[in-house]
């Protein structure tokens, strides 16, 4: 079992950008999404590795979850798990 779950500066930006801007399109969406997000984030915390690796990085502990056409990217390594960043699918990932 993983310790907490820490959150980048990167990703709760992200996760801040994306929200508003789903919101100024559907209040409720946005708010469905962000509860998404929050849930499978938590469930990290039993099952560190349900996400798959990234083939753009080829790193074991580098993974990626999905959520609507979002890519939450995290670490898992040592126990810790860390939410790296999110993006969206169709753009690029980026350096990490």
């Amino acid at each position: 079992m993983a310790e907490k779950i820490i959150w980048s500066e990167a990703a709760n930006a992200d996760l801040e950008e994306i929200y508003f801007f789903l919101e100024d399109a559907s209040p409720l969406y946005a708010q469905n999404w962000l509860n998404e997000v929050l849930d499978k984030v938590d469930l990290l915390e039993s099952f560190p590795e349900m996400g798959r690796m990234i083939f753009e990085k080829e790193i074991s502990f580098i993974r990626e979850i999905l959520v609507g056409h979002y890519r939450v990217v995290y670490s898992y390594l040592n126990g810790q798990i860390t939410i790296l960043k999110i993006k969206h699918t169709a753009s690029p990932l980026g350096r990490i």
